[in-house]
């Protein structure tokens, strides 16, 4: 069961969440935007960390979005820590 139907093609995913991808999930991965928006497709609603922003998860890791969920803006590995990466 997927948590949402919009169509991810119409999400933009920024510079630095392609970047992230790279940095955390696949360094040699050619199409980063097409990557973060399939694995959005599969992403599970997780919270809400402010008013600006929606997490989304699959496995261990998250997919932030902006509140009307039209942009990527970064993603991160939740490792099972309350440390998660400061940098996101």
């Amino acid at each position: 069961m997927h948590a949402h139907t919009q169509d991810t093609d119409s999400i933009a995913v920024t510079e630095h969440a392609k970047l992230r991808f790279r940095q955390r999930v696949d360094a040699a991965e050619p199409f980063p935007g097409e990557r973060i928006r399939e694995l959005l497709e599969e992403a599970a609603f997780d919270t809400a960390p402010d008013r600006d922003a929606i997490a989304w998860r699959v496995k261990d890791l998250v997919l932030v979005t902006d509140r009307k969920r039209r942009v990527v803006q970064t993603l991160y590995r939740d490792l099972g820590n309350d440390d998660l990466e400061e940098d996101r």
